[in-house]
């Protein structure tokens, strides 16, 4: 994935990620830190992740999930 399909999946998905990390806190503070901690962890791996089809799309979406239930 390049830096800007990652933008571009932030921008479709972030703020369904932000809602989840809402919903597993259960505070607003706690899902702010736990969205930026799970999108620097993705950042990170971003050779790992494929985003050219919409299917990609929804599976970068699911690993990120997948991402904040781990942290």
């Amino acid at each position: 994935m390049t830096v800007t399909q990652f933008e571009s999946l932030l921008k479709t998905h972030g703020s369904a990620i932000l809602g989840f990390c809402r919903h597993l806190t259960g505070n607003e503070v706690s899902a702010q830190d736990l969205y930026q901690d799970t999108m620097l962890k993705a950042f990170s791996k971003l050779a790992k992740i494929n985003c050219d089809t919409t299917e990609e799309m929804l599976s970068a979406k699911n690993y990120l999930i997948g991402i904040a239930v781990r942290l």
